[in-house]
């Protein structure tokens, strides 16, 4: 990312020191994401924002962190984006018998449903 103020640059490697560091510190994750979604609007950042959530799903595969992901893919506007999300987090969570699971196979059905009515507009 070139930028005319390197602070930035900074700023964003020492979220990605912290994240690489500090794993399990689902906020620090959050705070990284956050600050590349600002980041998209002005230099284009959507990609590298999307390969963190990445990484975020696989260190912690749990219901919270996929529908983040969700979320993000749908306020980027692609509807096979949030369906793959939803597609993969069942597979993984599948097994799982945790009422947050519930919910996952809850909010994907809520999805499909609004996309079949046309009330989701990607």
């Amino acid at each position: 990312m070139v930028t005319k103020n390197n602070f930035i640059d900074h700023a964003l490697n020492v979220w990605d020191l912290a994240v690489t560091f500090c794993p399990e510190v689902d906020e620090l994750r959050y705070k990284y994401i956050h600050m590349e979604e600002m980041m998209q609007d002005r230099y284009n950042e959507t990609e590298r924002a999307r390969e963190i959530f990445e990484r975020f799903v696989q260190c912690h595969p749990k219901v919270s962190s996929w529908i983040g992901f969700v979320k993000f893919e749908l306020k980027n506007g692609e509807a096979r984006r949030p369906r793959n999300c939803y597609e993969r987090a069942v597979d993984k969570l599948r097994d799982d018998d945790d009422e947050e699971v519930e919910q996952l196979f809850l909010s994907f059905a809520e999805f499909k449903d609004k996309l079949e009515k046309k009330t989701i507009y990607l």
